[in-house]
């Protein structure tokens, strides 16, 4: 996942990512690197400074018939409340990583 795509999904700043390791994105959003498999799957903690607890996050990557099928997944959330504010974050990241595709 490239710089880019990284800052899209978590936050500013966010360029690289390594398992075991913390980030920091420009906004404040910590998290750490839970596992990694290039090409394939990311699976991290996320706690933007809004949220009083972290959640879990994980994108999985697969080659589609056309094209490739990106599926975003959350853990740890709080409440129902929670989980509408996260489908509307990965509304907009989706948006955001399908700017970035088209160039």
């Amino acid at each position: 996942m490239g710089a880019a795509a990284l800052a899209a999904w978590l936050a500013p700043g966010v360029a690289e990512l390594r398992t075991g390791e913390v980030y920091t994105g420009d906004d404040g959003t910590t998290g750490e690197v839970r596992s990694l498999r290039p090409g394939d799957r990311v699976r991290v903690t996320w706690q933007p400074p809004e949220r009083d607890a972290d959640a879990t996050l994980q994108v999985v990557v697969r080659p589609a018939a056309s094209g490739t099928t990106v599926a975003l997944h959350a853990e740890r959330l709080v409440d129902a409340r929670d989980r509408e504010e996260l489908l509307e974050r990965f509304a907009e990241i989706h948006a955001r990583l399908n700017a970035l595709a088209a160039g």
